[in-house]
């Protein structure tokens, strides 16, 4: 068990009145217990007390690992696991819910113990989750260097005659190559126009002189994600492409050299934005400027500006402000930065100026 991480916890419940709190997303119980397991469509739960007890409920089919010090209540296909959670649920007390868990398995345990108050509670453990320890971002740095690498590779191999589709396919044998897990990924390629979808699923086109080219990616090591997102320009690049990437590169640039603790993160986008909208494409940059990330590809904080939360040393977020021209393309440049004591670290280092390849 995460002990520290589990006093934290404790330490919330009681300053917010919580007795108990159930845990049943994969990340969150890998956050608390060290142990990674996927119980697929089955009932996976931690309920965590106030006094820093706790109980793990997990099927019979499954290994328990060995870092999992704390009660286990084993149960089969045979019965109702929400029957034995029950038992477990203190009467008249307030109890804080995953906001991931199957409405099927919460409803059941509200009918076997309705004298409790359930609750969401996901800024309870959200709040835990996005400040990193050491241990953690050590883990992001590799897995933003394997990203890194991955990346650079890629780029070497962009040719006339390799679509979209195969290029982003290429990315699996890199990301094992480095120790990722390639299988865990969520990546973006695209190709000319299609860079103003800024989540594009990549097809069988081909690159053709003056496309920009854009690659957003990231695979998970040791369950900690990347991210990273470059646009290059295929053989050539227009006018227009060029000014616009150089606007993104200066909201990218500007919106990262503001962060420090104590800056709301609605003071990064907003920098980010000002400098968009100055230039005349507010409209055309459609999404946040960043997101946290860790166990999650996208967690708390959520650089927006509709989010006020200050940001704390050892938050892990991205930088990504983009500019998409419908039938033209789009730019985006994406890094990744934790929060130090006097301002920040970037976990990404391929270059961010203007490249043009082939």
């Amino acid at each position: 068990m995460k002990t520290l991480r589990v006093e934290k916890l404790c330490k919330k419940m009681r300053e917010h009145g919580i007795d108990q709190v159930i845990v049943t997303s994969k990340a969150n119980v890998y956050y608390f217990t060290g142990a990674y397991l996927d119980p697929m469509r089955r009932l996976l739960a931690l309920i965590i007390n106030s006094d820093g007890s706790s109980v793990y409920y997990v099927n019979r089919l499954f290994h328990i690992d060995s870092c999992v010090q704390t009660e286990l209540v084993f149960w089969d296909d045979t019965q109702d696991p929400t029957e034995l959670m029950g038992k477990a649920i203190k009467k008249g007390g307030t109890v804080a819910v995953d906001q991931d868990w199957q409405a099927r398995f919460l409803l059941g345990l509200m009918k076997v113990q309705p004298d409790a108050s359930y609750i969401n509670m996901p800024e309870l453990i959200d709040s835990l989750r996005a400040v990193k320890d050491q241990e953690e971002i050590e883990i992001l740095k590799e897995s933003s260097r394997i990203n890194d690498k991955v990346m650079t590779e890629i780029f070497e191999n962009i040719r006339p005659d390799i679509s979209e589709l195969a290029l982003s396919r290429m990315r699996y044998e890199l990301f094992a190559k480095y120790g990722a897990n390639a299988y865990g990924t969520n990546v973006i390629f695209s190709y000319g126009a299609h860079c103003a979808e800024a989540h594009h699923v990549s097809d069988d086109t081909l690159p053709k002189a003056g496309d920009c080219i854009m690659f957003d990616m990231g695979a998970p090591y040791q369950y900690y994600g990347s991210d990273q997102t470059r646009t290059v320009f295929y053989k050539e690049v227009s006018p227009e492409m060029e000014k616009i990437y150089h606007i993104v590169l200066r909201a990218h640039l500007e919106a990262s050299a503001a962060i420090r603790p104590g800056v709301p993160c609605s003071e990064i986008d907003r920098i980010a934005r000002d400098i968009i909208s100055g230039e005349g494409y507010g409209a055309y940059f459609t999404h946040r400027t960043g997101h946290g990330i860790g166990l999650d590809s996208h967690e708390f904080p959520d650089i927006s500006l509709s989010c006020h939360a200050p940001l704390e040393e050892g938050m892990v977020f991205s930088v990504e402000p983009g500019i998409y021209l419908p039938g033209k393309g789009g730019v985006r440049i994406e890094n990744l930065f934790v929060v130090t004591k006097d301002g920040s670290e970037t976990l990404n280092h391929l270059p961010r100026e203007l490249k043009v390849i082939g």
